[in-house]
């Protein structure tokens, strides 16, 4: 299962993720799990700002760090980033 999700939902101003809104994509990867799926964690950005600034590339590397951190300990057959 695909699962699609824009920085923009997950993402404090300083790239880190908010902690309630996180809370809300591990619900949505475990209820697919619990049915069998393995999800892709697709962030989605469709922000084009991204290819040019350098800050939104600091804050999406921010992002993605904090991500692989949390997700470090879910099963890897089941959750891809």
């Amino acid at each position: 299962m695909r699962l699609c999700v824009s920085p923009s939902v997950i993402e404090s101003p300083s790239g880190e993720p908010v902690q309630n809104r996180l809370a809300d994509v591990d619900a949505a990867i475990r209820k697919f799990q619990s049915h069998g799926l393995a999800v892709v964690l697709d962030i989605h950005n469709e922000d084009r700002k991204l290819d040019t600034d350098a800050d939104e590339q600091r804050r999406f590397e921010v992002l993605w760090t904090a991500l692989a951190m949390h997700y470090t300990k879910w099963d890897p057959e089941m959750l891809f980033l």
